[in-house]
């Protein structure tokens, strides 16, 4: 019996000092082993690593060349544009040049002269006179050599006033035209000057105003007429003030009111 306590006892210790070897190998494995896996392990961290630079380096790579590409192009658009408004330039500045020198030349031409016909060598009937530029710029009304009325035109060839003249100056009635060609008004003229009656007229052909002047001074009664040429007012000028009673009328022809007044003072008012 003891020698059977003793052998389990035996076997025992055997299986014991058995587990610890193998456990102490196994632990002397594994210490052996952890530091390969560690290394490995970095290696490819290490690897990844530098896949991922050479990555972002080939992207930064690409973008660099994408944006030399596109500022080429917007390089090569702005010469381009630049080219295009040079020869615009150019070609405005040459087109400018010629009219330029058109118009010199033009200048330089005398296209002045006189159109008309002669009877027993003195000019008769409708002269016509034309200005360096060849615009005419008046006709002339000859009887049998003496010029009965003058006649001026603007640049666009519509008449602008007609009259006589006597001694180079305006002298008799005189009228005037607007920009449109329509009678504006009369005027009559003393040596030059505006001196006797003055009318104005509306542009539908209305007599619009008419009373005398005495070189720049309205005198005596003056009349005023709407557009319809229904009378408006009337009353009389000494020296240029108003004077004595003036009456006013409605478009519709009714009378409206009488103003007095006391040269140039206001008086009294009547309304109707």
């Amino acid at each position: 019996m003891k020698f059977n306590i003793l052998f389990l006892t035996a076997v025992l210790i055997t299986i014991s000092c058995s587990s610890d070897k193998t456990k102490k190998l196994d632990t002397i494995s594994t210490e052996k082993l952890e530091p390969k896996l560690d290394v490995l392990s970095e290696k490819e961290k290490r690897a990844k690593a530098l896949k991922a630079q050479e990555i972002a380096d080939a992207k930064k790579a690409a973008e660099l060349k994408e944006k030399r590409v596109a500022d080429a192009k917007i390089a090569a658009i702005e010469e381009k544009k630049k080219r295009a408004a040079e020869e615009e330039a150019l070609r405005i500045a040459d087109q400018l040049l010629k009219e330029a020198e058109a118009a010199k030349k033009l200048a330089e031409q005398d296209l002045s002269r006189e159109v008309g016909e002669t009877v027993n060598g003195k000019r008769d009937g409708n002269w016509s006179f034309y200005n360096k530029q060849g615009i005419k710029e008046k006709e002339i009304i000859y009887d049998n050599g003496l010029d009965t009325r003058w006649v001026y035109f603007n640049e666009k060839g519509t008449k602008e006033r007609e009259g006589q003249m006597v001694d180079g100056k305006e002298e008799g009635v005189w009228t005037f035209y607007n920009e449109k060609g329509i009678k504006e008004r009369e005027s009559e003229h003393k040596s030059g000057q505006e001196d006797g009656i003055y009318s104005l007229w509306h542009e539908n052909g209305q007599k619009k105003e008419e009373g005398p002047y005495k070189g720049k001074t309205r005198i005596g009664e003056w009349t005023w007429w709407y557009e319809n040429g229904k009378k408006w007012q009337e009353g009389s000028y000494l020296e240029g003030e108003r004077d004595g009673t003036w009456k006013t009328w409605k478009r519709n022809g009714k009378r409206w009111k009488d103003e007095t007044f006391d040269n140039g003072s206001f008086v009294s008012r009547k309304k109707y």
